[in-house]
């Protein structure tokens, strides 16, 4: 029974931060669609005639980054560093070529690219058997933190991971593990198909009925916008497991030297359940195989965040600064095309008109006329 008890402590203990965590996570969710949907399409309705937004950011992270050109050294201290110099230079050599074959080098471009419109992009190192390592982009809605008024990782003590998996994905996962079955079973009765949020919805008017100035709107529905032939939203039937890790400060002791590490618990996010609890299985603390220092335990995430703000780990949007730009733009084109429509086949007035208004309406549209 006290066992019992205090696992079901332990379990809300980790609900607890999970909610700490996860605040403002639909909040910044809902920001960063609509701020896609300017990127994608330069508006927030129907795609813009030309989408100055994409192409100014394009131009701005050429500035930022280029993979081809990114070189890395290795640090010696100065007492050592003629007798280490030729090993150096092999080691940075090594450390390129494996930076290449993860592919780090295009998850960091992608990462760039959308933490310029979002604000912040989250980065996370995974152990690979093929590459050794790999780097992977991440949502930021899908990380967060207990402290977001603390603009650095270094100083946190929670963090959470949302992710999901298939069924195919999570039986591969939990191989060879002591409750595979149990687990594989949990896993296949919460397992759901998840529905992709969308940034906004339109309305979309269908009857229109009585004569203008008086018209009536007659029927109007809930709809979204068609994007045309760029839309690359990915559709998902097969149901999937939404998992959440949540990072935890812990103290350790090994051999009575104690030692700071994270905890890892994997919880099934629907009903609130603990899967696995672990210490850090990526970037872990461990002993100094050289008989140094001993290798501190790192969490393997780190945040892009290009204009970053005091006192707020996600920054500032780049995209967010230029919308009002991009809407005047869009304005003042359509005013020119509308100009130019007019030259090209003016009004024609005729007298003995009785309507003044009909004959305003007529004059202020392209080949009209009126008499």
């Amino acid at each position: 029974m006290a066992d019992t008890t205090t696992r079901a402590s332990h379990v809300d203990e980790l609900v607890t931060l999970v909610d700490y965590c996860e605040v403002s996570r639909n909040k910044r969710r809902s920001t960063a669609l609509l701020l896609k949907q300017w990127f994608e399409y330069g508006s927030p309705g129907p795609p813009a005639v030309y989408n100055k937004l994409a192409s100014h950011l394009d131009r701005l992270m050429s500035f930022l980054w280029s993979p081809d050109a990114i070189r890395f050294a290795v640090h010696l201290p100065p007492a050592n560093r003629e007798l280490w110099l030729k090993a150096a230079s092999t080691a940075r050599d090594e450390f390129r070529q494996s930076w290449a074959l993860a592919g780090a080098d295009l998850a960091v471009s992608l990462a760039l690219e959308w933490s310029l419109v979002y604000g912040a992009e989250v980065l996370k190192v995974q152990q690979d058997p093929g590459q050794g390592f790999v780097v992977n982009a991440i949502e930021p809605w899908d990380f967060g933190v207990s402290r977001e008024d603390v603009p650095s990782l270094d100083d946190q003590d929670v963090m959470t991971h949302w992710y999901s998996f298939s069924v195919p994905q999570f039986e591969r996962w939990v191989q060879g593990h002591a409750r595979a079955a149990d687990l594989i079973a949990m896993a296949k009765e919460h397992a759901t198909v998840m529905t992709a949020p969308t940034s906004s919805t339109t309305l979309l008017i269908t009857g229109v009925s009585g004569g203008f100035p008086n018209t009536n709107i007659s029927t109007a529905i809930q709809g979204e916008i068609d994007p045309g032939l760029d839309a690359t939203d990915p559709e998902v039937r097969e149901p999937v497991l939404e998992l959440c890790d949540v990072w935890r400060r812990r103290q350790y002791a090994e051999a009575g030297e104690p030692y700071e590490d994270w905890e890892v618990t994997t919880m099934l996010v629907p009903a609130r359940q603990i899967f696995v609890q672990r210490r850090n299985p990526i970037l872990p603390w461990m002993k100094n195989p050289a008989g140094g220092p001993p290798l501190p335990g790192e969490a393997p995430f780190t945040v892009l965040v290009p204009r970053p703000r005091p006192n707020y780990l996600w920054g500032s949007s780049v995209l967010a600064k230029l919308l009002g730009l991009q809407t005047w733009r869009e304005e003042h084109v359509q005013q020119m095309r509308e100009l130019i429509r007019r030259q090209l086949d003016p009004a024609k007035f005729f007298a003995g008109v009785p309507d003044p208004e009909e004959v305003g309406r007529a004059l202020s549209t392209p080949g009209g006329s009126a008499g």
